[in-house]
């Protein structure tokens, strides 16, 4: 684990790659955008979007009759939508973020600020508006080539305090990234008022590969990043039992909360490919337009 004095060091070192961070997430996203269709927002605008099956409540205006009588169903047209939709992305700043084992290439900081910055770039591209939070009570809209996302944002809020739900539009979409090693209830709590805003998202763990597939030696000294509490571990077979039943109950709380209030939950390795995870959340995102 890493000591409290590794901490700032590496949070320099993240500060000091920024520009760095900026360029991958920008050839990132152009990667990314020749993977996926247009990703507008189906609404009511003029331009078409897509066709989809008719369901009840549809404007049967909207149907489409000889494609419906070409595929033996009825089909309505959906439209492009006119008023941009309104996009807010949150990173966990917490200590426990800046880890890194032997096994990962980036700490999951790292990974959690790239994925954030290309997916704005992806939505900016398509004219949404996006919407940064340097701490939980200030929030930045986004410039079009995010030349306002300076060090500021890498160093704000310490804390695992969720944004002041008042700053969130009704009937938005927000992305949260942590690894959310922490009281469920912070989480639980800030989703279920969001519900009542219908404002829709994913939450999206942030794991190092150690934390994934487990295993450590025995007589290591393991030292919380959070609370600088230190654990000797004398067995640790059945320390890795305990951490790996721990972790499958938070992701299954996890996913039953997305499913309760209509996000949806997916997991990152940091060494996994990031291009296929982002094509992944906008598979997900297409699902939800239907």
């Amino acid at each position: 684990m890493l000591k409290i004095s590794d901490l700032f060091k590496e949070s320099d070192e993240l500060a000091s790659l920024l520009p760095n961070i900026l360029f991958d997430s920008e050839i990132l996203s152009r990667n990314v955008i020749e993977g996926i269709h247009a990703s507008r927002f189906s609404g009511k605008g003029d331009d078409f979007w897509q066709f989809k099956e008719y369901r009840q409540g549809d404007n049967i205006s909207s149907i489409d009759w000889r494609k419906s009588a070409s595929l033996n169903k009825i089909l309505v047209k959906q439209k492009e939508n006119e008023t941009a939709k309104t996009i807010y992305f949150y990173f966990d700043r917490t200590k426990s973020m800046y880890f890194k084992s032997e096994r990962s290439l980036e700490s999951k900081y790292y990974i959690s600020i790239l994925l954030t910055l290309t997916l704005s770039r992806i939505f900016l591209k398509n004219r949404e508006n996006v919407f940064h939070f340097k701490n939980n009570k200030n929030l930045i809209k986004c410039s079009h080539d995010l030349s306002n996302f300076t060090k500021s944002f890498i160093y704000e809020d310490t804390n695992n305090n969720y944004p002041d739900i008042s700053l969130i539009s009704n009937n938005s979409i927000c992305f949260i990234f942590s690894d959310f090693f922490y009281n469920f209830n912070l989480v639980n709590d800030f989703l279920v008022k969001l519900k009542k805003k219908n404002i829709r998202g994913f939450l999206i763990q942030v794991l190092d590969p150690m934390e994934i597939n487990f295993s450590i030696r025995e007589n290591l000294i393991l030292s919380d990043m959070e609370t600088k509490a230190k654990l000797k571990i004398d067995e640790s077979k059945s320390f890795k039992i305990l951490y790996e039943t721990r972790l499958k109950n938070l992701q299954k709380k996890l996913f039953n909360l997305c499913k309760n209030t209509n996000w949806s939950f997916l997991l990152h390795n940091t060494n996994d490919s990031i291009k296929p995870f982002l094509l992944k959340i906008f598979d997900n995102i297409t699902i939800k337009k239907k």
